[in-house]
């Protein structure tokens, strides 16, 4: 059934695709089920200004009708059909499944304050979708330069759906987990990469970057706990500005990973 079934990419794929998805149950558990959790979420969503971003009124039915296109074509000139269709499939059932678990199976408690759920975020996973699926179907040889130029894209993207007041740091984080789960997957029914090993240095960069951010964005918010003064009011937004430029790094490096044979599996 899976086209590349040699152990070792085998192996990555799927690691990728359950520790994505554990990381997507982590956060809902914790931001949306735990009134502690809804607390700090919030607090970094109220220090933003309600706008509406150019960026972000791109996304719509019609725009990821013809990214998808885009996609299955990027795969057939690279001369890689079934990359293409994955990459397609990636966009398809991202955003399904980001609607269907908002809309019908994820539920907002009123723990801190009544609100409906907006987990995950549908802008993100338009996105991230995309991205993902262009990295899956883009030549070997173009894959890294495509990699960092989304990397940069869903940072931004990350920073505007908070600041602009559309979707807390837990909505965000979670959208990037669950296109990282079902790209890891879809990677598993693309054909098998050429036999030259493909070089890995946009993924180390992105992965070592996206780390920074984390145990930056973990470090604001400790001192956040522990500081007193106007400073200790700047920190949590700090922190969540930081959890979600290195969450897009490293959910990118990751779908990087899925798309590139691991060693020995050529």
């Amino acid at each position: 059934m899976f086209h590349d079934a040699r152990p070792a990419a085998f192996g990555v794929r799927l690691a990728i695709a359950i520790a994505a998805t554990a990381g997507f149950i982590a956060v809902y558990a914790t931001a949306v089920l735990t009134e502690r959790g809804q607390q700090i979420d919030q607090q970094a969503l109220e220090v933003s200004e309600y706008a509406r971003p150019a960026l972000l009124a791109l996304v719509s039915v019609p725009a990821l009708a013809i990214a998808c296109v885009g996609v299955l074509l990027l795969g057939l000139l690279s001369r890689r059909p079934r990359a293409g269709i994955a990459g397609a499939a990636i966009v398809v059932l991202a955003n399904v499944l980001g609607q269907a678990l908002k809309y019908e199976v994820l539920v907002r408690p009123g723990l801190d304050s009544p609100a409906a759920n907006t987990l995950p975020s549908g802008h993100m996973i338009a996105f991230a979708s995309v991205a993902a699926g262009l990295v899956i179907a883009a030549p070997p040889r173009l894959r890294g330069l495509l990699g960092a130029a989304s990397a940069a894209l869903l940072g931004v993207v990350a920073w505007l759906l908070l600041h602009a007041g559309w979707h807390r740091p837990s909505d965000i984080v979670a959208s990037l987990l669950l296109v990282t789960a079902v790209a890891a997957v879809g990677a598993l029914f693309v054909e098998r990469p050429p036999a030259r090993r493909v070089g890995r240095g946009w993924e180390r960069v992105l992965g070592t970057l996206g780390a920074v951010g984390l145990l930056g964005a973990a470090l604001a918010f400790v001192a956040a706990q522990s500081l007193g003064g106007g400073l200790a009011e700047q920190l949590p937004i700090i922190a969540a500005d930081l959890l979600l430029v290195g969450a897009a790094l490293a959910c990118v490096a990751l779908v990087l990973r899925s798309a590139t044979p691991a060693r020995g599996a050529r």
